[in-house]
């Protein structure tokens, strides 16, 4: 609950400091929507930590257990990714043909793919481009396998301070299959989901709770670096900032969103009779299972249009998670949506926190959770949790894993042989190669 409340925290911070720049006002129902938002996680998250504090604590060593997987198999992980890498490449040679038959360079058809998909989606349809059948099947396979290998990697070197050079690789690969297909927020799941695996499997290892403190300031002194990685991101994917200052910048991404949601209530323009169920909220589901029916009634267009300040400066088209629940139900479907949401984030972090159960070698729950925290975080942009998990590509994901899950972290495909790690010296940071026999 803190961490969904100190997201907008930050960006309402951001809008006081633009507030004359950008001519900032705020209506007193975004201040009562947010209150019965932030009230909401609050009291659901409360009401599980009572429960949990009340159940008996088993003294049972937590401590995580080094997870061997088979480096046959990570090898030939690599290899079906620089497939899947190389057959997405000729994929977006063929939609930049196919556009206007003109020869562009990779960052530039990576700007192509990411504004054709994100803003000009009739015009990708019409050129109706097939997707190479590698692709499209090595793309879940590689990605679900890639996340788990992030969570061995972590795992590992918080049981015994090495990390295995395939698993880099393998990281290394996927994060260049997100750099091609022009978007950075995958690249902020997967940094998200690193801190995440890091804090709560270094938890269960800590003799002491109190050094947490200590990680929270390292993380923090992270951030900058952050910034500068995903400013230079959009240089290799062909995009550049034009919004002509830092403050500029910085409004549009972190308090544009507090803003547009405002401007968004003071129209009260709402979801039109005869729509489906939440036809916005779970839009994503509609159109997944729409496609899978070919019926064309369950998809709708998005409604995130790009908003004006009242001074006339253009601040993006988000508007916070918010947007999409009052726009379907109104002020009163705000309390049960964030309900739902708490629901699974409170619960599934007190159940991991409190789990004494290592048999699996592997915690699948965490394993999840740390995959949709970044949600949590990306609250103030959109209802992400609910873009992600009713959409097609997590429900691919989810269900490969579970097979991955079922076939190799029971022991099937696993034994303790790894031939080449990397040892991570505590005190010095040294870093040596060893071969195990």
């Amino acid at each position: 609950s803190f961490l969904f409340c100190f997201v907008f925290f930050i960006s309402e911070l951001v809008c006081l400091v633009g507030q004359n720049r950008f001519n900032v006002s705020i209506h007193k129902e975004t201040v009562l929507v947010f209150f019965i938002g932030f009230a909401t996680f609050f009291v659901v998250s409360l009401l599980i930590r009572i429960w949990y504090d009340k159940k008996p604590v088993l003294k049972t060593d937590i401590t995580p257990k080094p997870i061997r997987v088979s480096n046959y198999l990570v090898i030939a992980l690599i290899l079906l990714q620089m497939v899947t890498v190389y057959y997405f490449i000729i994929y977006l040679k063929n939609i930049s043909y196919a556009y206007d038959g003109a020869a562009r360079s990779l960052s530039e058809m990576i700007n192509l793919y990411d504004v054709m998909t994100k803003f000009w989606t009739d015009t990708f349809n019409e050129l109706a481009v097939p997707v190479p059948i590698l692709y499209r099947l090595g793309n879940p396979l590689t990605k679900a396998a890639a996340y788990m290998i992030m969570y061995v990697m972590v795992n590992n070197f918080i049981a015994e301070r090495k990390v295995n050079i395939w698993h880099i690789i393998v990281v290394m690969f996927e994060c260049i299959l997100i750099f091609l297909n022009g978007s950075r927020s995958p690249i902020l799941r997967i940094m998200t989901m690193f801190v995440i695996l890091f804090y709560v499997l270094g938890y269960k290892k800590r003799p002491k709770k109190n050094s947490d403190y200590k990680l929270v300031f390292r993380l923090a002194m992270c951030v900058p670096f952050v910034a500068v990685f995903f400013i230079l991101a959009l240089v290799v994917m062909g995009r550049s900032d034009t919004s002509g200052s830092v403050l500029n910048s910085l409004f549009i991404y972190l308090g544009a969103p507090v803003v547009n949601f405002d401007k968004f209530l003071a129209k009260g323009m709402f979801a039109p009779e005869g729509q489906l169920f939440g036809a916005q909220t779970f839009r994503a589901l509609y159109s997944y299972a729409g496609k899978l029916l070919n019926v064309s009634n369950l998809s709708y267009d998005n409604i995130n249009k790009f908003v004006f300040s009242d001074n006339g400066i253009e601040i993006g088209n988000v508007y916070t998670v918010f947007y999409y629940f009052v726009y379907d139900f109104g002020i009163k479907g705000v309390m049960p949506l964030i309900a739902i949401m708490a629901l699974y984030y409170s619960w599934s972090y007190s159940a991991i926190i409190s789990s004494t159960n290592h048999k699996m070698g592997m915690d699948f729950k965490l394993y999840i959770y740390a995959y949709l925290f970044n949600d949590l975080v990306m609250s103030i942009f959109s209802p992400r949790f609910y873009e992600t998990a009713l959409d097609a590509p997590f429900i691919k994901l989810l269900i490969v894993s579970i097979i991955y899950y079922i076939f190799i972290f029971k022991g099937i495909f696993r034994w303790d042989r790894t031939p080449f790690t990397v040892r991570v010296f505590r005190r010095n940071f040294a870093f040596s190669i060893i071969k195990n026999k």
